[in-house]
């Protein structure tokens, strides 16, 4: 008789083990489909919290008419107060030149591309005035532009 029930106690052993099995996967398929929705949504949310927008980002101008707009996509516009030198008299006439293009920053390095060409400074932000020189191209009397700015 033992050896009768042996093979039905394995056969039950064998349907409770895939019972069990069959089970065990499912649990493991529904935290599958739990687990990775999460964890694409976490790994979005680390990789936008790691994002600083620049301090650089909007209009800075001051009192004598220099204002300097930084936009989002790294282009700019910048309208500059200077006296330009009349080459056949000698004197300096007040003017406006503006100035667009596109600009990169590497730390404290400001890069702005124009169509005079590159111009590269260093600048600082301390509070909320942007502190940074403009070189201007040749045919005015002032070369470098000290320019202290505030965000508006």
């Amino acid at each position: 008789m033992a050896s009768i029930q042996m093979p039905y106690r394995l056969t039950g052993r064998r349907e409770i083990n895939s019972v069990m099995n069959m089970k065990r996967n499912e649990i493991l398929r529904n935290a599958f489909k739990v687990f990775f929705p999460l964890c694409a949504i976490f790994s979005v949310l680390v990789l936008f919290s790691c994002f600083t927008p620049s301090p650089l980002y909007g209009t800075w101008s001051d009192n004598l008419g220099n204002k300097i707009t930084f936009s989002d996509d790294n282009t700019f516009t910048a309208i500059i107060a200077v006296e330009r030198t009349v080459i056949d008299d000698d004197y300096n006439v007040p003017v406006t030149e503006t100035f667009s293009g596109s600009f990169s920053v590497a730390e404290n390095v400001l890069s702005f591309s124009t169509d005079y060409g590159t111009i590269v400074t260093e600048w600082d932000i301390r509070g909320s005035i942007l502190y940074l020189d403009w070189t201007m191209p040749q045919g005015y009397s002032e070369t470098i532009k000290n320019l202290q700015l505030y965000h508006n």
